[in-house]
């Protein structure tokens, strides 16, 4: 049965089912909400990883970016 725009179907459904499908969209909301958050969180921290001052790298010779 394919579901239309505007139309809505009712699916007979346990109160457990209703509650799992909760908490699996609620989990997955999260989830997102949190890789969003910290996506903003790296990219603010980025430029201060790579911002480098001529004393810090006569200190750290042979510095990679691979350790960062």
């Amino acid at each position: 049965m394919a579901m239309t725009a505007g139309t809505t179907t009712s699916f007979p459904m346990s109160n457990h089912t209703r509650e799992r499908v909760t908490v699996a969209k609620l989990t997955l909301e999260n989830f997102y909400s949190n890789l969003i958050i910290q996506h903003e969180e790296r990219e603010t921290r980025y430029p201060l990883c790579f911002h480098f001052s001529p004393t810090l790298l006569d200190k750290q010779q042979g510095f990679s970016l691979h350790h960062i």
